[in-house]
């Protein structure tokens, strides 16, 4: 366990020694080069969106922006979801994946695979640089299906920014994407108020515990009482672990120069 609920298996495997490149070049240019015509493979949807700050977000469980992109570079492409050959949607933890299924109504079992790689927990990925290696395969499968199209969702942060591309070997005339206009929609949507110190009553809104790290360490998101705002503090991770559930239950917040600290209700 690495941190509670993700285990291993379920945690981005950075730490390998890839590598991947694309060259992208305007049809004029690679025709000019010579590039023989089953090889060009064209960017016919994109979007790209960033996403409210992980504290100020209504839901900690969602980013909306994730599958507002996915939907627009669909429709940029001029295709719908069932459309697609072949995904990849960055998965450096489970939540990245489920919140554009959720958002999207992409089946989790969905035949056609959630990944072209084997994800960032098998696969792997060298830094930030995971999805340009999901774009080199998908840029080779769509040679390989000629008229198909396939779509690949690149996370950056926590769940901070998300780009979307489409590809295929079907030409089309250049469309541009509402990008800019979805995300002034971003910044005027609802957010929730958080506060760096707090002291008294709140309720914890979830929680992990870092199991590999020295000291192994309790953290907790909560919501004041007072006046609902959120916090993040530390906890004993024996008193997490000794309810069913955390979430929801009551605790006690002391503020000090080191940060929050909180201990549960009995």
């Amino acid at each position: 366990m690495i941190c509670d609920p993700f285990p291993r298996l379920m945690v981005a495997r950075d730490l390998v020694n890839l590598g991947a490149a694309a060259v992208v070049m305007s049809l004029g240019k690679a025709r000019e080069l010579g590039v023989p015509d089953d090889k060009l493979v064209y960017l016919r949807g994109h979007a790209d969106l960033e996403e409210q700050t992980l504290l100020a977000r209504p839901d900690l469980g969602a980013a909306p922006t994730a599958w507002t992109a996915a939907r627009e570079a669909l429709r940029v492409a001029g295709i719908g979801l069932d459309d697609l050959a072949t995904l990849d949607l960055y998965s450096c933890f489970p939540v990245a994946v489920f919140n554009v299924c959720d958002g999207t109504g992409l089946a989790t079992d969905d035949p056609r695979g959630l990944t072209v790689t084997g994800g960032l927990p098998f696969f792997g990925g060298p830094g930030n640089n995971y999805s340009m290696h999901a774009i080199a395969e998908t840029v080779a499968r769509m040679r390989d299906q000629p008229g198909a199209f396939g779509l690949v969702g690149a996370n950056g942060g926590i769940m901070s920014k998300y780009s979307v591309g489409v590809y295929s070997t079907a030409p089309a005339p250049w469309v541009p994407d509402r990008s800019a206009q979805l995300q002034r929609a971003v910044a005027t949507a609802p957010q929730v108020s958080s506060r760096a110190r707090v002291d008294g009553p709140a309720r914890i809104e979830t929680y992990t515990v870092r199991h590999a790290f020295e000291p192994r360490t309790g953290l907790v998101v909560g919501r004041l009482h007072a006046d609902d705002s959120r916090f993040l503090a530390i906890m004993a991770p024996e008193s997490l672990a000794a309810v069913d559930d955390p979430i929801g239950r009551d605790i006690i917040v002391t503020s000090s120069e080191k940060g929050n600290t909180a201990v549960m209700v009995p």
